[in-house]
């Protein structure tokens, strides 16, 4: 009985005796020998608080970090991993890493280092976020089978950084996702489901929007000053915005249509403010509820506003500002005068000015 019991502590206490085996603080890796002691010292070593790879200055390393190789034991980081900057050409991948399956806090990343992906990162299932300003990433390769993002995505002016694809498995998003780059050409997460808070997308050169097809909640939406956006056609599954969730289309001058959202039933507020080339949002013809704000403004060319909700919205004495569009689309008057509302007769008053 005696050697059963101490077989069963022995096995509930393992894990904790291997995770005891690693450095209470955070790994910091500058110089080769310092990879070559951590491995000596911590051989047994799965988990570790956090990574951080440091400048190497030639003064205080015999050899600068170039490899990860020899870390194929760590299976989780706790918290970040920190890519300040790198100056050892030669340091180009996270290959060493490839056991790694979860990154509990961010992977921060600044704008002079040698790593332009994240190759090495295969395993990895599960991060607490992503912070790239203006850092070097060409790609998001590495990161093909993270499922789940606790926290945020926010890439702003990454130079080089044309595509999401990398990204491809991503299912949950806990926070936000904001990009700010003129370079990013595609924005495709077709495998996203939920994003706990918005998504905004400023300055890049996309053209169509046309991916996150099976994105079903989310808090709101800002399209912002993307000059080169012609179309919107993608957002087909999501069918509500958060209670309080704004759609918001701005200052998009090549913007002609909006043919997406074909599920999408309510908007909190919706906001269509200085698109110049806008003449279609006939994919928001299902929605069924403006529940608070409506702004058509600055639409140069927008001349048809007579969806549904909207009709609905001035109809029943919401609120809107509208002002500044094409003859038809610019007062709630001329809105109303092309509504056709079929067997949904009014509910009040309306006065249109």
């Amino acid at each position: 009985m005696k050697k059963i019991f101490l077989g069963i502590a022995f096995f509930y206490l393992l894990p904790n005796f291997l995770i005891a085996q690693c450095p209470e603080e955070g790994l910091h890796l500058r110089c080769q020998e310092d990879l070559s002691n951590f491995i000596l010292n911590y051989p047994d070593c799965t988990e570790i608080e956090s990574l951080t790879l440091v400048y190497c200055d030639e003064n205080e390393c015999n050899n600068c970090l170039n490899s990860l190789e020899g870390l194929d034991k760590i299976l989780k980081i706790r918290d970040y991993l920190f890519f300040m900057t790198l100056s050892n050409d030669q340091f180009t991948n996270l290959k060493g890493l490839s056991n790694l399956t979860e990154i509990g806090g961010i992977i921060s990343m600044l704008i002079a280092s040698p790593i332009t992906d994240f190759t090495g990162l295969e395993s990895v299932k599960k991060i607490g976020g992503i912070e790239c300003p203006y850092c070097p990433l060409k790609s998001l390769n590495g990161l093909n089978n993270v499922e789940e993002i606790t926290g945020n995505i926010n890439f702003g002016e990454v130079p080089r950084l044309e595509n999401t694809n990398g990204l491809s498995s991503l299912k949950t998003v806990g926070g936000d996702i904001s990009i700010d780059t003129n370079w990013l050409k595609s924005f495709n997460l077709d495998s996203l489901v939920n994003v706990g808070g918005y998504i905004e997308l400023w300055d890049t050169s996309i053209k169509e929007l046309n991916g996150l097809n099976r994105l079903r909640a989310i808090n709101y939406i800002r399209i912002f000053n993307n000059n080169r956006l012609i179309e919107v056609n993608g957002f087909q599954s999501l069918d509500s915005l958060d209670s309080l969730g704004s759609l918001i289309f701005s200052s998009n001058r090549s913007l002609k249509s909006v043919t997406g959202f074909s599920e999408l039933k309510y908007v909190y507020n919706l906001f269509l403010w200085g698109n110049d080339s806008l003449t279609n949002i006939s994919g928001l013809n299902n929605v069924e509820e403006i529940n608070s704000n409506l702004t058509i403004r600055n639409n140069a060319q927008l001349s048809d506003c007579s969806i549904e909700s909207i009709c609905d919205h001035l109809q029943n004495n919401g609120s809107y500002t509208i002002e500044n569009n094409e003859e038809g689309c610019n007062s709630a008057a001329e809105i109303i005068e092309r509504c056709v509302i079929a067997d949904k007769p009014a509910t009040g008053s309306f006065t249109c000015e």
